[in-house]
């Protein structure tokens, strides 16, 4: 459906630590998926798409399932790590740890869900 993010293709910025490993200057891109297709794309493409490009943490807002999908710590074009949040629950962002996303304030009451 729709994203926000900045990632832009394969040559995206990044900055050398000092052990001279890349460090992710994107910190966080989004997706809304509200629906099969869509959800496939962002799983898939744009996964890859943003893992490439270094952004340490991309969140699917998954409407089908009514899950907040996290994806961090990219390597060789790819997450090594996907965790499921649902209502009820609380995301801490990896690279700001001093915010706490609740889940229960993105995901729309159920009413509002696209049906499959």
């Amino acid at each position: 459906m729709s994203g926000s993010c900045g990632a832009g293709g394969r040559n995206h910025p990044t900055r050398e630590s000092t052990a001279n490993r890349v460090e992710p200057i994107l910190p966080l891109c989004s997706t809304l998926a509200g629906s099969g297709s869509s959800l496939r794309k962002d799983r898939g493409v744009k996964a890859v798409l943003y893992a490439e490009s270094q952004v340490a943490e991309y969140w699917v807002v998954n409407l089908l399932d009514r899950l907040i999908e996290v994806y961090d710590t990219p390597e060789q074009g790819e997450y090594r790590s996907r965790r499921s949040f649902q209502n009820g629950e609380s995301i801490r962002l990896g690279r700001f740890p001093d915010i706490v996303v609740n889940v229960d304030d993105v995901l729309l009451p159920v009413a509002d869900v696209p049906t499959r």
